[in-house]
């Protein structure tokens, strides 16, 4: 006889199959959107990481630039060492301060009509001339906020924004370059660790403390009219997902707390700090 059909047995046990096999594909499905969702989201908050990292990185290394032959040397005349420490001019090439870092460096700026007002080098009229600006990093409360304006210094009168480490209200320049719900920055720290003092015209050492910069003491390194100052500066950097203070720990890497992303790192600037020498005494 010709089975035209299933019967209820095995209508029944073929649905047991299928149901086992479909329940099977469900959980493999969830775990592993799981595991993807888990290795985004870390690459995510890594990417973020780097990006902060990076910034800092790039800011310091072109800190302290100061433009042609011509107004370098018009700047290094502004500073000093008549007290024994370097006076560095109106624009310091790195400031730093609890939870920031501030640095100065020369660019290209397109004089506008009524610039004349603002700044001095535009009282020729509409041209190209160089200014002096100010960019930077700060921790405020897990983000990390960013800076870049016209230095302060360079305006005739007051800067519109304020640009300071300690800005805040409508008048901070400062903007948002992390997000709390993408990764909390607990620390972040810059520090000075190293200087060394060369002759400004030649690599000859003079020392290592601001005094080494003053005139009366280089008969091995001639008498030039400048020495210049090479710095390294220490980075730290920390972050995780979770938004609660005081939480890095860098002795145990990436498993306290959960997640946890940890850098340091050594930068020196391409530009050496120039620093024209006392010959008062």
């Amino acid at each position: 006889m010709r089975q035209l059909g299933l019967s209820l047995v095995e209508l029944m046990v073929a649905i047991a199959i299928a149901s086992f096999i479909a329940l099977a594909a469900t959980s493999y499905y969830a775990a592993m959107f799981s595991a993807s969702n888990a290795v985004r989201n870390t690459a995510s908050a890594q990417a973020h990481f780097n990006a902060v990292a990076n910034t800092l990185v790039a800011e310091i290394r072109r800190s302290g630039y100061r433009g042609s032959p011509t107004e370098v040397a018009a700047y290094v005349a502004t500073t000093g060492n008549s007290s024994g420490t370097p006076t560095v001019g109106s624009y310091p090439a790195v400031e730093t301060a609890t939870d920031c870092a501030l640095v100065a460096y020369a660019r290209d700026y397109t004089c506008a009509s009524g610039d004349d007002s603002n700044f001095t080098e535009c009282a020729a009229g509409v041209g190209t001339v160089t200014l002096h600006y100010r960019s930077g990093l700060r921790l405020s409360s897990g983000v990390i906020e960013a800076v870049s304006v016209i230095h302060p210094n360079q305006y005739i009168g007051s800067a519109p924004v304020d640009s300071s480490c300690t800005a805040t209200g409508g008048t901070s320049a400062w903007a948002p370059l992390s997000e709390t719900a993408e990764l909390y920055f607990d620390q972040f720290a810059i520090t000075e660790q190293a200087s060394t003092i060369y002759d400004g015209d030649t690599t000859c050492v003079l020392g290592t403390a601001g005094t080494d910069c003053q005139s009366n003491v280089y008969a091995d390194c001639g008498d030039s009219i400048s020495c210049r100052i090479k710095r390294v500066y220490k980075v730290e950097v920390c972050a995780y997902p979770t938004n609660t203070d005081g939480l890095c720990d860098p002795n145990y890497g990436g498993s306290v707390p959960s997640g946890q992303l940890y850098n340091e790192f050594f930068v020196t600037p391409r530009n050496d700090v120039l620093i024209s020498k006392d010959y008062s005494s």
